[in-house]
């Protein structure tokens, strides 16, 4: 494998002058490692790649093999998180989703509640008056059923006096 030369410059994230920070793009695992592994370092401070060929110790060639598998194996994990991520995140804003639907509902159906303490408070109001009106009903009723006795009573009376008086005068 052979890669090309890069030079690398030295940035400072904190600038003392401005208190600012910089983001820089910080470079993967496997960077990191080939550059660690194929660098050499030069009298100027820079950083050179060299290639590792076939014609490296056995030893040395094993160990790079090895940790190229390692990070092939540590990205294959970083996907399969990502992937994970990617499936938690669309079930966290359909939970969302549900969960504003959820409580639209039940803010309707505290709202249908608070009706039916409202319905229920005007039913046994109303059930009280009916009991009222009902209770002076059967008081009229027999006030009436009194004043039409009285007034058969009367009646009787009446005719018993006009049949008396027919009766003198005859």
């Amino acid at each position: 494998m052979l890669l090309s030369r890069q030079q690398s410059t030295p940035s400072t994230p904190l600038s003392p002058s401005t208190g600012s920070v910089k983001f820089l793009r910080l470079p993967s695992q496997g960077e990191i490692l080939e550059r660690s592994l194929h660098s050499t370092e030069d009298v100027d401070g820079s950083r050179e790649l060299v290639s590792v060929g076939t014609g490296g110790s056995p030893a040395l060639q094993a160990v790079v093999e090895n940790l190229q598998a390692m990070v092939k194996q540590k990205e294959g994990e970083v996907h399969s998180l990502q992937s994970e991520m990617v499936g938690l995140e669309k079930t966290k804003q359909s939970m969302g989703e549900e969960l504003v639907a959820l409580t639209a509902k039940n803010d309707e159906l505290v709202s249908h509640v608070v009706s039916l303490r409202d319905l229920r408070s005007n039913y046994q109001e109303l059930e009280q008056r009916y009991n009222a009106v009902l209770q002076m009903y059967g008081e009229k009723e027999e006030q009436v059923e009194e004043l039409r006795l009285d007034l058969e009573d009367v009646k009787t009376m009446y005719r018993i006096q006009i049949s008396e008086l027919l009766a003198q005068r005859t």
